[in-house]
């Protein structure tokens, strides 16, 4: 819904995200995309389209940082198994079977309940094939997102999705060549080589010196499992953080998922090399992967931002829950005080788009931003009385208290209907 300027009005809560921490109330202004006023009272001039926020409240979009897209049509159909074997007989099949227009038809179901959980920017994991395919969906739909190639070389069932090396890698710099930076700036490319044990020294030494080149983030998954770690250790002779700062990829734009079995090793590369850890507390239950020690990576000063993963290992893409599930499995860890439920809010908003190095143009609710923003209903039966907005975002917040999505300054959703995707293409 393409709207030249914007006009949100009467906001109770404008839950900034800033780095003040500032909570303000009334209208916001937009125009061209971006914001040009927030808090206390703007004047219509006719020129803007209306948004009544009365009785509403206004924060950032959220951010999440590990997804995989092309998975979406996978979910409920590969429950309650283990992870090396939940990839080798369900996901790696499935993923292999996927042809172009399956590809677009989970893209945008990802999409679309991404969207109306208020998830406005992404990390995706990508594809072997039909990368393209995601990339070009994400542009269609208006998320905001960073998106690159599977890469995997080695150790992979079945052998069809194992590329030689200059082929996955001459791919990935081909989608990186092609989309980087495409939509105004709302698609970035990245670097994905999936696992250690599916990729050759060979790959992680080239990918090294193309990351180093070219500034892209490489983005991936480590120590999900402690068979992962084995089979890492089996390959490489060493564990897979260690293996990362061999090959110079360990850094501020290395993204890892999971990160779960940790030995004070690791910990040290992840403190001083600044790898952003992506945790993942939803899908590390459902596969029984075991629980990251969240609490202490805060503690060192490690970046620890938020990812639903793929849909078939926890079965939504809502971040709702993911923020719920952090804090709990935080408190069943480290003490019923976890952490600062504003630090959970944080680190799937501003703190992740410092980490993505956006946070000049969203990540908060600021003049000059891009306007990502969503509109939340707070008073529904299952989420109030809310008289303390994070605690209430984390622990009772659903995707029904999502009412509008904007990115861009573009509406994408609102009053339960997506603007940019048919739901009527998706469901039977």
């Amino acid at each position: 819904m393409n709207h030249r300027k914007i006009l949100i009005k009467n906001a109770e809560k404008i839950i900034t995200m800033d780095y003040a921490g500032g909570i303000l109330s009334g209208d916001i202004l937009i125009s061209n995309g971006r914001i040009e006023e927030t808090g206390g009272n703007v004047t219509p001039t006719g020129d803007e389209y209306l948004i009544d926020a009365a009785g509403r409240w206004v924060m950032p979009g959220f951010i999440q940082c590990h997804i995989h897209l092309c998975q979406t049509g996978f979910r409920n159909s590969a429950n309650d198994l283990p992870l090396v074997r939940w990839l080798d007989e369900k996901i790696l099949p499935m993923e292999a079977a996927l042809d172009g227009e399956s590809t677009r038809l989970n893209s945008l179901l990802g999409i679309a309940e991404l969207l109306k959980c208020g998830t406005t920017t992404i990390m995706d994991m990508g594809a072997v094939r039909h990368t393209d395919v995601i990339i070009e969906t994400a542009i269609e739909t208006g998320i905001r997102g960073f998106f690159g190639k599977t890469i995997m070389d080695a150790g992979v069932s079945p052998d069809s999705l194992r590329e030689e090396t200059d082929f996955a890698i001459n791919d990935a710099v081909r989608l990186f060549e092609k989309f980087d930076g495409a939509a105004n700036g709302r698609i970035r490319c990245t670097f994905n080589p999936r696992f250690a044990p599916a990729c050759s020294g060979a790959l992680f030494e080239r990918l090294g010196k193309i990351a180093g080149e070219t500034g892209a983030f490489v983005h991936t998954h480590a120590h999900e499992t402690t068979e992962e770690i084995e089979l890492t250790v089996r390959y490489f002779g060493m564990r897979g953080y260690r293996l990362f700062e061999k090959y110079g990829l360990a850094g501020e734009n290395l993204f890892t998922a999971h990160a779960v079995w940790l030995d004070e090793e690791d910990l040290g590369i992840l403190k001083c090399a600044g790898v952003n850890v992506v945790h993942c507390p939803s899908g590390n239950m459902a596969l029984a992967s075991g629980v990251a020690p969240v609490k202490r990576l805060l503690d060192e000063g490690v970046t620890v931002l938020i990812g639903a993963d793929g849909a078939p290992c926890n079965n939504n893409l809502n971040v709702f829950s993911e923020l719920r599930h952090a804090a709990f499995l935080i408190k069943l860890t480290s003490g019923a005080g976890g952490v600062d439920c504003r630090k959970l809010v944080s680190m799937a908003t501003i703190e992740a788009a410092k980490a993505l190095k956006i946070d000049r143009e969203t990540g908060s609710v600021e003049a000059g931003k891009k306007a990502d923003l969503i509109i939340l209903n707070p008073y529904l039966v299952h989420s109030m009385p809310c008289p303390e907005p994070f605690s209430s975002i984390v622990y009772s917040f659903t995707d029904r208290n999502a009412e509008a999505v904007l990115v861009d300054g573009e509406i994408l959703y609102q009053n339960g209907r997506l603007t940019t995707i048919d739901e009527n293409e998706l469901l039977p």
